[in-house]
Formats: C-alpha cells, structure tokens, sequence
C-alpha cells in the first residue's frame, strides 16, 4: 500500500522514587523507560524504536532508541517516522467509518464518488465491500510479494496507478480477497 508513516508515541507515567509529588510536577524516571525500552526492543529484536512521553497533555520527554537504518548506521530519534505497512488499514477503516458515521461517506455508493480517480469497474464497488476485502480488488502480485514496495507516492492518487487499470479478480460482493490496494482506494475516499 501506500508508505503512510507515523511517529510511534508511547504515553508512559513513571513516578521518580521517592517522589510524592512526581506525577504533579512531571516527573519522568527516564532511566526506568530506557531499561524498559531497550528490554523491550532486544524482545522483540526491534532494530529502532522512538519514544515520546506526554504529562498532563504536554510533552515531557522523547527520545531514539537504536538505528533507523541498520545498513547505514543511522540512530533513530525522536522523530524518526516509521513505515506502518498493514496498521494502516486499521486507521483507514476508522476514518472511514467516522465520516460515515457523520453522513459524509456512504457505505453503500460506488466508491468513485469519493474517489474518482478509481475508474468503473463491470460491477459496483463500495466502501462496505472495501473494508471488508470482498469487492474483488486484488492484492499482491507474486512480484510484488517477492519485492515489497517501498516506494514514496506523491499523494494516494499517484499511488492508485499501481493497480487502478487491473481487471477484478471476483464478482464484487461473493468472495473475500484481502487487498492492500482496496485499502489504498478507501484512502483515496477519505
């Protein structure tokens, strides 16, 4: 899909030992997170990891926790984006079910009401059959499995060439296909 990043922000209110009032003042035990942090990413064997810690709804702390890019050495920091590959579809989904929710998106249209840069297909395709992988949009290629994009697109519409002219695999509507490209035209919608 579409190289969507987002900052990682974990919200972490650790009190200072000994410290009665540490929450109030906003206080932040930094050497704990580090620990917690750094035992967290050899876990995981996360290779980066940035960390922002807000008080009261102010931010308090961040920082980089080990390479953004290991082949060339580069530390994360405390801004560094990340790639969110599949997490993606999570917010794509909750977005559109808020502007659904408010009137403004119709589950039930031809999705090319929202994004007319997806062109007509033999049969209609909604954002209902979108969110639910059965509007016959397909997914990766064999060689874009082989070879994941990465590649940056200028704007969701850019990145809806990729696909926009293949024909649908099935009937919209009578068979689940997970698509990373339906996903992308529901971003196009938004």
């Amino acid at each position: 899909g579409t190289a969507w990043q987002l900052k990682l922000a974990v919200l972490l209110l650790v009190p200072r030992p000994g410290s009665t009032q540490a929450s109030r003042t906003g206080q932040v035990d930094t050497i704990g997170i580090q620990r917690a942090v750094s035992a967290w990413m050899q876990h995981h064997r996360a290779p980066a990891l940035s960390v922002a810690i807000a008080l009261d709804g102010q931010p308090t702390w961040s920082a980089g926790f080990g390479l953004a890019d290991p082949a060339h050495g580069v530390r994360a920091t405390s801004s560094t984006s990340y790639r969110l590959a599949s997490i993606t579809k999570s917010i794509t989904a909750t977005a559109v079910m808020m502007l659904a929710e408010k009137g403004l998106l119709d589950l039930h249209a031809p999705i090319q009401r929202y994004c007319p840069a997806y062109p007509a297909k033999h049969a209609s395709i909604t954002g209902r059959l979108l969110l639910a992988h059965l509007a016959g949009v397909r997914h990766h290629s064999w060689t874009e499995a082989m070879w994941p994009n990465t590649r940056h697109f200028e704007s969701v519409t850019a990145a809806l060439d990729v696909f926009k002219n293949d024909d649908l695999i099935a009937q919209p509507g009578t068979q689940y296909h997970y698509s990373w490209p339906g996903y992308t035209i529901l971003g196009c919608a938004i």
